[in-house]
């Protein structure tokens, strides 16, 4: 029933092994090519999700450059038109021009005060100054700065630093008198010469809150500048606004003279904040 197979003889076997050489290779080419063929769709998907990121990102920036040229146009537009407004005003507004430079001169002077304590002040100007703390405490010294004028109080109250410094009351004065203790008694100002009727000018924009006389300041004028900050004017001649005047940095307020407790003619000039006399030497602007 069954037969028996017969062995294969050698030139069979090496038949077989040729026939099985020869279709590895041609197998081989052919997986290889199904795999190249399956993989090439991964590869174009991922060059289009890369291709759509670019496109995404040149879209961001072309956004922002739009953007940016859309808000240089409007700061461009607006004071373009702050600026015509302004001419217009200046020359067909009247007294509205007057009461819009009162308003905008006066709001600069809120913030012309900044409170620091005294470490912070130290701290501030350790490696731009010179001046020693003993220095500065006893004598007011101001350190070298182009944005802050430094100065203390009576009794060595403050600092305080001014971002405007104070315009000197009149033109090619001597100052005769420095702030500080003067014969046993603390002098709480500082006295400019000067030939008698010289303009007497406001060291700071501000409102007139006092224009009066007395025996110790004769004739004198206080002017509140916001903030309380405040600078009086004493010994003058004669007095040329009245309480509720508002004056400009420069504005012509009295005469020079030497009314009231004074030797000759000089304007006796105080610095006041929030009550206390300062030293005013310290913030005035260099002639």
């Amino acid at each position: 029933m069954f037969r028996k197979r017969r062995a294969p003889s050698m030139e069979e076997l090496r038949a077989l092994e040729e026939l099985d050489q020869k279709s590895k290779p041609a197998r081989r080419n052919e997986l290889i090519d199904e795999s190249e063929t399956q993989a090439s769709p991964i590869i174009e998907e991922e060059e289009t999700e890369n291709e759509e990121q670019e496109e995404k990102k040149k879209d961001r920036k072309t956004g922002n450059l739009l953007r940016s040229r859309f808000l240089i146009s409007i700061q461009v537009g607006a004071c373009l038109m702050i600026l015509v407004a302004a001419l217009g005003i200046r020359l067909f507004g009247g007294s509205v021009y007057e009461t819009v430079k009162r308003w905008y001169v006066g709001s600069i002077n809120e913030s012309i005060m900044v409170n620091v304590t005294k470490d912070d002040l130290l701290e501030m100007f350790r490696n731009t100054s010179s001046v020693s703390d003993t220095e500065i405490a006893q004598t007011g010294a101001k350190p070298q700065t182009n944005t802050l004028a430094v100065t203390y109080g009576k009794n060595q109250e403050g600092p305080v630093t001014l971002s405007v410094l104070l315009k000197s009351p009149v033109a090619n004065g001597t100052i005769s008198s420095a702030f500080g203790e003067r014969d046993g008694k603390f002098h709480q100002g500082l006295d400019i010469a000067s030939d008698i009727d010289a303009p007497i000018t406001a060291s700071l924009t501000g409102t007139v809150k006092e224009a009066g006389e007395n025996d110790s300041y004769g004739k004198y004028v206080l002017l509140d500048h916001g903030s309380g900050i405040e600078t009086l004017y004493a010994h003058c001649n004669s007095v040329s606004v009245q309480q509720g005047d508002h004056v400009n940095m420069g504005d012509e307020i009295a005469k020079v003279g030497s009314t009231g407790d004074s030797s000759g003619p000089h304007v006796h000039l105080e610095l006041l904040i929030d009550g206390t006399p300062y030293n005013p030497q310290t913030v005035l602007q260099k002639s």
